[in-house]
């Protein structure tokens, strides 16, 4: 879907499939239980939907974001040929194995991350 081979794909889903879904548990448990224990059944799709927008943005952070894994867009020569900058992306060299293995498997580490720089785009842009 996003054009790339099916060996960057299997790439990518070695690399981010273990942290998110440790993410996903750390997260959903908790919301799960106070939902199906203390929230009445008409109002549970809404309490859902509330932390399902920042579960989305969260999961596009771990998409986009992401240190190992950069595919290149189709048609960016395109859109600079129209003027039209293509999306920057990040590349962040690793030391080791080690690091790499490090800053993947911590999903805690991985979504503060993703909250501090939410909160300070945020901060920006209401100032």
């Amino acid at each position: 879907m996003s054009g790339t081979t099916m060996h960057d794909s299997l790439k990518h889903l070695r690399a981010d499939f273990l942290p998110t879904y440790t993410t996903d548990v750390l997260v959903w448990t908790p919301i799960q239980l106070i939902n199906f224990r203390f929230i009445p059944v008409h109002f549970q799709p809404q309490f859902v939907n509330a932390f399902n927008i920042g579960w989305n943005a969260f999961l596009s952070y771990t998409k986009h974001e992401g240190s190992h894994y950069h595919a290149h867009a189709p048609g960016a020569e395109a859109s600079v040929a129209n003027n039209v900058s293509p999306a920057p992306t990040v590349k962040m060299e690793l030391s080791s194995a080690t690091d790499s293995f490090t800053q993947q498997s911590n999903p805690i580490t991985h979504f503060n991350r993703f909250s501090n720089r939410l909160l300070r785009e945020n901060s920006q842009a209401v100032d």
